[in-house]
């Protein structure tokens, strides 16, 4: 019984023994305890006259040395269990401080590696920032600049064009002092024989009717070459002269039908000329001299083109005025033979005719007038086709009279 007690009172100190050396001590304290067992029970069946307290002494004294044993068995395997479970605390902690280290530092590196990645990307978005101010100066300095190169373009075209005006300048006033010079040469030398000739067409014209003689005819002849050699000789002149103008308010309409009638006059009655006036009795200034001379100019053209043998149709010129681009435009239109489109851009340049007699100073007169009343002159014609020119006035001082019923 004692030997049952004692090993169901020791099997857990000695399962929980991880060196072995607890189970040795208990072997050899069961067996020391067995031999006092062992004595006891000899005594027992013996009946031995030995007294029984001296039998209890040595048992108990067993028991005691088993119990004492026991127990510092049991305190060596509890402290070597406390040991070993201290080494696994301090090992597990270490294992816990070594991974907190671990984790603090990788946890560091990645807030450096955050930070560095944060400064990279604030340096990206600086770098970024200043590529877009910069982007945004260069297209500024571009716009800038590409305006300035309009400028410089707009510059240059005007400038080209003021050399090519001026050099155009230059070519007609050479022109103008080649005609003045020739001009004065021919007033000089001609103006005076002409009168000569005239004077003595006139005498004999007048003693060959005395005499009976009829030289009609042939003074009729030299009279009206002295007069074409006289009307150019005043072309010469008005063209050499008009470098001013004298500007007088009038209604363009009354003052331009006055003409036409004064040169329908002088025309050919087989030509038809009409006139067409929509400029509501607008008055203009002008200078009613040149200009009236200047579109005189133009309905003889029109007219000698309609005398030419080759034209077949009727001859008609119409005339018209209307108002235009805050100016006047007036419009002379033939249906004679028309210009040919090689010859049609010299038609305005001086000594530059088509015809067979006349200095070509037609339409220079009527260029050189209109644009010292600031306005333009086209001309327009197709070969078979006629001819149209329009003269463009601009109003100096705009102003309008109502004159009779609308």
């Amino acid at each position: 019984m004692l030997r049952g007690v004692a090993f169901v009172g020791l099997t857990d100190a000695i399962k929980e023994d991880e060196t072995g050396r607890l189970g040795g001590a208990l072997n050899q304290s069961i067996s020391e305890f067995d031999a006092a067992a062992d004595v006891f029970d000899e005594a027992l069946e013996r009946n031995l006259h030995m007294k029984s307290s001296d039998v209890t002494k040595k048992i108990i004294s067993s028991v005691d040395a088993l119990s004492r044993l026991t127990l510092q068995t049991l305190g060596e395997a509890i402290e070597t269990r406390t040991d070993a479970l201290r080494r696994q605390l301090a090992t597990v902690l270490a294992a816990i401080i070594l991974a907190s280290l671990f984790a603090m530092g990788f946890a560091t590196q990645m807030v450096r590696a955050t930070f560095r990645k944060l400064d990279t990307v604030e340096a990206a978005k600086v770098a970024i920032e200043n590529t877009e101010a910069n982007t945004r100066a260069f297209a500024e300095d571009m716009q800038r600049l590409n305006g300035e190169i309009a400028t410089l373009n707009v510059d240059l075209t005007r400038n080209y064009k003021l050399l090519e005006d001026t050099q155009a300048d230059n070519l007609r006033k050479s022109k103008m002092a080649q005609v003045g010079a020739l001009t004065a040469m021919v007033a000089h030398e001609l103006r005076n024989p002409l009168g000569s000739i005239r004077t003595s067409s006139f005498t004999i014209d007048k003693m060959s009717k005395k005499l009976g003689v009829d030289f009609e005819k042939q003074t009729d002849r030299i009279n009206h070459a002295v007069t074409r050699c006289d009307t150019t000789i005043t072309q010469l002149l008005n063209y050499a002269s008009s470098n001013e103008i004298k500007r007088q308010e009038l209604v363009l309409s009354d003052w331009l039908e006055r003409l036409l009638q004064e040169e329908t006059a002088l025309m050919s009655s087989s030509i038809e000329v009409t006139y067409d006036d929509s400029t509501a009795n607008t008055s203009i200034g002008i200078d009613s001299e040149k200009l009236g001379h200047s579109v005189r100019n133009v309905l003889k053209n029109a007219a000698q083109a309609l005398s030419d043998p080759a034209h077949k149709s009727d001859c008609n010129i119409h005339v018209s005025s209307k108002r235009h681009n805050n100016g006047i435009l007036i419009c002379v239109s033939d249906n004679g033979p028309g210009i040919p489109a090689d010859k049609l851009p010299m038609v305005k340049e001086p000594l530059f005719t088509t015809k067979s007699f006349g200095p070509g100073l037609g339409l220079a007169i009527v260029d050189q007038v209109t644009a010292l009343h600031g306005g333009t002159v086209e001309v327009k014609s197709e070969l078979g086709n006629g001819t149209e020119v329009l003269i463009w006035l601009p109003f100096e001082v705009e102003t309008e009279r109502r004159i009779g019923h609308m």
